[in-house]
């Protein structure tokens, strides 16, 4: 990389409970940029609740003039964007304390992140890289349980499109959803894609290797909240599209972690299911269990509860879709299943295949390891700088 100083506004959406796996993508991606020589970062959070913008004040001055073009700037991506996701935090008051901290501090890059802080990023005063966490049109529809309500916010979320076209480069989470963006024409606003996986990988602790010395098996099940549709949706299919038979053998143990379990699926009895919820240390969770299931219920967005039993070494049991279009293979990186009766089959093929299940889970921390691991964000982190540098 270049060893001219690149100065980088960091803007992010503030949250005062880090549990999900949007909230450790933003702070990976900071701590990322911090570890290289050549780059000062500037971290901006903006509070949507509220909304206010958060920053060290001690950094600016804040005199800086705006004027009359800045302004109707602000008026144009206002009254044209559709979206409240982007527009909630985009108020007056907010632009223009933003607008003044990029003028005065002459940035060369600005990196929005997530579609809620992607217009401060419209300024032109700097290149421009928007960091996404899902295609949005694709991902409404497995979040939203009223389908009328999930069309007509795809609509609105595919017209929202232009504005994220508009950055001078999109960070897409998946091979997936880099797809997805490529396959979109916009006159004029055709831009570099780049794949940028989740950026917590980098902080991944690789446990020890599996056994099956007490020839039983744990499985573990994730979900950071079940107030989120599609993680609820997830637990009901594990719960009762799985035959009940899977989980009462003596060898076979379902863990099942996350906030906000709906009280109707925890009151139930079921032998050899046991709900944990929250479990503040990570690596218990994966020390304690030999698999992990995913079923599919998300087409786009982040997939933590996939990839991270992958790169620990984890037997991972899921639909192939949920994978994203990264080129891990069946049998030998993960066991597919996609309806209850395939889950069911491949947790009595691990019973009967410990030795195996302990190669696959090797082979998929290895490859995990190659395609999205550390290594490899830093290398597309100083490609990407480096294309703007």
């Amino acid at each position: 990389m270049n060893q001219h100083l690149i100065k980088i506004l960091y803007l992010r959406p503030y949250s005062s409970v880090p549990y999900g796996a949007e909230e450790q993508d933003l702070e990976a991606g900071l701590q990322i940029l911090e570890s290289f020589d050549n780059i000062t970062i500037t971290d901006v959070k903006i509070d949507m609740k509220n909304p206010k913008v958060i920053f060290d004040g001690t950094l600016f001055k804040l005199d800086t003039k705006i004027t009359f073009s800045d302004k109707l700037k602000f008026i144009i991506n206002k009254f044209t964007t559709f979206d409240n996701t982007m527009t909630q935090a985009y108020t007056f008051e907010n632009f223009l304390l933003i607008s003044k901290i990029i003028k005065e501090s002459k940035f060369d890059i600005i990196i929005t992140n997530t579609a809620s802080t992607l217009l401060f990023g419209v300024q032109n005063y700097s290149k421009h890289i928007f960091r996404s966490v899902s295609f949005e049109p694709i991902y409404v529809f497995r979040t939203i349980e009223s389908k009328v309500k999930a069309t007509v916010l795809s609509i609105l979320k595919f017209q929202a499109l232009r504005k994220e076209f508009k950055a001078d480069m999109i960070l897409a989470i998946s091979p997936r959803d880099a797809k997805y963006y490529r396959k979109i024409k916009f006159k004029h606003l055709t831009k570099k894609v780049e794949i940028m996986p989740l950026r917590q990988m980098i902080n991944q602790d690789f446990q020890d290797d599996i056994s099956y010395t007490d020839n039983k098996i744990n499985v573990g099940f994730l979900g950071s909240t079940y107030n989120v549709l599609h993680n609820k949706n997830s637990l009901e299919f594990v719960l009762n599209a799985i035959p009940n038979a899977c989980w009462e053998r003596d060898k076979v143990q379902l863990n099942i972690y996350g906030r906000k379990i709906p009280g109707q699926l925890q009151s139930r009895e079921m032998k050899n299911v046991i709900f944990h919820n929250w479990v503040e240390d990570i690596n218990e969770i994966y020390q304690k269990n030999h698999c992990f299931i995913v079923p599919f219920m998300l087409a786009s967005g982040m997939q933590s509860k996939v990839f991270e039993p992958l790169i620990r070494g984890r037997v991972l049991i899921c639909d192939p879709r949920v994978l994203s279009d990264y080129p891990f293979q069946p049998f030998q990186h993960y066991i597919p299943a996609i309806s209850g009766e395939d889950f069911e089959s491949a947790i009595t093929w691990l019973l009967a295949n410990p030795k195996e299940a302990i190669k696959i889970a090797k082979n998929a921390k290895l490859f995990a390891q190659q395609i999205l691991g550390k290594q490899y964000i830093l290398n597309q982190t100083t490609k990407i700088i480096e294309f703007f540098s």
